[in-house]
């Protein structure tokens, strides 16, 4: 099944992006079978009140769940200040991800 997007991208991925004001949170939950890639754009998120982001950070997210994503510093950005992240859910392949970081 195909969602009508204004950007598509032929491969089985979703991409979210949210902006966060100092202390807001969000949520999503990672179904079995799926991982997730996070970059912080702007300011600073925690996730699952444990590891932390800071802008330009990244990160791989594997195993199914919920994940919670809270704003612990934000930027002015045109947007007012924010915490600006993208998120982008896939297959979960497993032994895939970087090798390079143990």
């Amino acid at each position: 099944t195909s969602t009508s997007t204004p950007v598509e991208i032929n491969q089985d991925c979703n991409v979210y992006a949210t902006e966060l004001q100092l202390g807001s949170k969000v949520s999503l939950e990672i179904p079995t079978g799926r991982q997730a890639y996070m970059l912080c754009i702007e300011g600073q998120v925690r996730i699952n009140n444990d590891n932390e982001l800071k802008r330009h950070d990244g990160c791989e997210i594997t195993g199914n769940g919920l994940l919670e994503i809270e704003a612990t510093d934000v930027e002015e950005t045109d947007n007012g200040k924010v915490a600006h992240i993208l998120l982008f859910t896939m297959k979960a392949v497993p032994g895939g991800g970087r090798k390079d970081i143990p």
